[in-house]
């Protein structure tokens, strides 16, 4: 199995590219749940969570271009373009989807007993033609963002 680079001391598998593009797609097969999740068909411990974005008009173009927003640094500090020092931007309606997700109890536990308690180990994604990942390898990937159904 070959494996992408995106980064100094960061390999994710193409399996898991593939299956994080596959569970955002499918996300919005689901709008009446919050998220879902699914574990990679391997041997490796990762497992992906998902959401639906926004397809209204009204979120794309709030604010600015895009509805973007900088990340919030104190919720996520090392969320940042790849082969770049500099903080990611995010759509303001994925992200304030993707916190009432974060304040869900029940995605807690989920997280909680799919890393065996390594509940800091998240390796964020979204598509807005950036990646943005923390410095850590993951053992959770959750994508965070909008792929058109």
């Amino acid at each position: 199995m070959g494996t992408v680079k995106l980064g100094e001391n960061m390999e994710i598998k193409v399996e898991v590219i593939k299956k994080a593009c596959s569970m955002a797609m499918k996300a919005h097969k689901y709008p009446e749940k919050q998220y879902l999740f699914d574990k990679i068909k391997s041997s490796s411990p990762e497992v992906v969570f998902s959401f639906a974005g926004s397809l209204s008009v009204n979120d794309w173009f709030a604010g600015g271009s895009f509805g973007d927003m900088e990340v919030d640094r104190r919720l996520f500090p090392s969320l940042k373009y790849v082969g770049l020092d500099e903080f990611g931007r995010v759509n303001e309606a994925f992200f304030k989807r993707f916190k009432a997700v974060l304040a869900n109890p029940k995605f807690e536990l989920e997280v909680a007993q799919s890393t065996s308690g390594h509940f800091n180990s998240f390796h964020f994604c979204y598509n807005n033609n950036k990646l943005s990942i923390p410095p850590a390898p993951p053992s959770v990937f959750a994508l965070f963002g909008n792929m058109l159904p």
